[in-house]
């Protein structure tokens, strides 16, 4: 069974409420990736079943992504250790869903 439209909705505005703030340099939003990553596994288990996902939701895997990755940088070490285990932790569950 596939997610419905609506789930996917949201976790598309999730990604690219995140995606803004951190390519404007506010930093990575706890709450926001949390909720994010907890939709995405709510999405990993609707769509396990199916050969694919919508191109919308594996655009949005590819942007956030790159906004966790690239924006690293941008902090002192200590915090940029933490980013790159977010977009670890990110990598590991988009991952799941795009190889299940």
């Amino acid at each position: 069974m596939s997610a419905t439209p609506d789930e996917v909705e949201r976790f598309l505005d999730a990604c690219h409420d995140l995606y803004a703030k951190l390519r404007e340099g506010h930093g990575l939003d706890e709450q926001l990736f949390a909720a994010a990553l907890s939709q995405l596994r709510g999405l990993n288990e609707r769509y396990a079943v199916l050969p694919s996902v919508p191109k919308p939701l594996a655009a949005a895997l590819f942007d956030l992504s790159t906004a966790l990755y690239s924006s690293a940088y941008l902090y002192p070490d200590e915090k940029r250790d933490a980013m790159n285990a977010k977009f670890d932790e990110f990598c590991d569950v988009a991952r799941e869903l795009l190889n299940s």
